[in-house]
């Protein structure tokens, strides 16, 4: 017998350098180190999290965001059943090429609940909250700021995921 009602894919996506391996490891280990080796393919972490009454075992594919491994990425997508879609606030690019990373996502997986996460709010930013929230209106997704650094809405952006993700399930049945 398991210990969770549901075992839950989560794609984390985004350029390189964004944060996505900060993000991931303080959320589901409450750690963060300020410097990490690029990934390779993918990271794979896992934490249940209760949402509604429900346990839920997220498990946390973070995915290398450099040019040279998107070849690898769509094998790593199968079965995705959510995600987050990262970009650092400090580098206005990120943000722009976060239209691609949901339309990786949305080819590969179909409509899954996915959430625009503004990374590194702890830095001086170049892009301000509003062209975060803007690009999330047009791609018709949620929009949460982050900070790995100083935990700010790390908890609150799987904890809005896994409620996507049960509404999901939901609307499905």
């Amino acid at each position: 017998m398991t210990d969770f009602d549901y075992s839950v894919k989560v794609l984390i996506v985004g350029d390189g350098g964004v944060g996505k391996t900060s993000l991931t490891r303080r959320f589901a280990t409450g750690q963060f180190t300020k410097d990490y080796i690029q990934t390779i393919g993918v990271n794979l972490l896992s934490k249940v999290i209760e949402v509604k009454g429900e346990k839920m075992m997220l498990l946390l594919w973070d995915t290398g965001g450099q040019e040279k491994f998107r070849n690898l990425l769509p094998k790593y997508y199968e079965g995705g059943h959510c995600g987050l879609v990262v970009y650092d606030v400090t580098k206005p690019l990120t943000l722009k090429k976060c239209v691609w990373w949901v339309g990786e996502i949305t080819k590969h997986c179909g409509k899954v609940p996915l959430i625009l996460i503004g990374n590194k709010t702890d830095l001086e930013r170049q892009v301000s909250t509003e062209e975060g929230r803007s690009v999330a209106n047009s791609l018709g997704i949620p929009f949460i700021e982050t900070s790995a650094k100083d935990q700010t809405n790390v908890e609150k952006a799987f904890s809005l995921l896994g409620e996507m993700f049960l509404e999901n399930i939901k609307v499905r049945k």
